[in-house]
């Protein structure tokens, strides 16, 4: 069984998953300014009609939004750890072929280059083989 590397380009892929967890960070922060917002006007409806701050309703409320912000916690832990699954794999697919480039060029092998099954840019291959063969049987055109 073929051992898999996820991390091909570290500095490129930790970019790309700093910049999806930062994205995603973005709606999460909606959700939790809304929750606030949303039970700060709660108490403040009790505090219009009169209601004393030690009231059932103001426990109530309280305790809504605890409950509340514990599910938005654990969905938020959540969704950075899908995002971040989610941008390793897509760097991985990405930083792969470009990879598997750097160490062809590096070699220059007399087999044809290739990418993984699933890879981005499978075209490549094909393009610079082709220009490669060129450029060795002379015909520049």
């Amino acid at each position: 069984m073929k051992r898999k590397i996820l991390l091909i380009d570290p500095n490129f892929q930790y970019r790309v998953i700093k910049w999806m967890m930062a994205l995603s960070l973005a709606p999460i922060c909606v959700f939790f300014s809304a929750h606030y917002y949303y039970f700060w006007k709660l108490k403040r409806l009790g505090e219009d009609l009169g209601l004393g701050s030690d009231h059932v309703y103001f426990r109530f409320i309280d305790s809504q939004g605890n409950e509340l912000f514990v599910i938005f916690v654990v969905c938020a832990i959540l969704t950075a750890l899908i995002v971040g699954a989610f941008a390793l794999f897509f760097s991985h697919k990405v930083a792969g072929p470009i990879y598997r480039l750097r160490t062809y060029f590096k070699e220059m092998p007399e087999a044809n280059l290739s990418f993984r099954e699933g890879d981005f840019f499978n075209d490549l291959p094909q393009v610079i083989n082709e220009s490669l063969d060129k450029v060795k049987s002379g015909n520049k055109g």
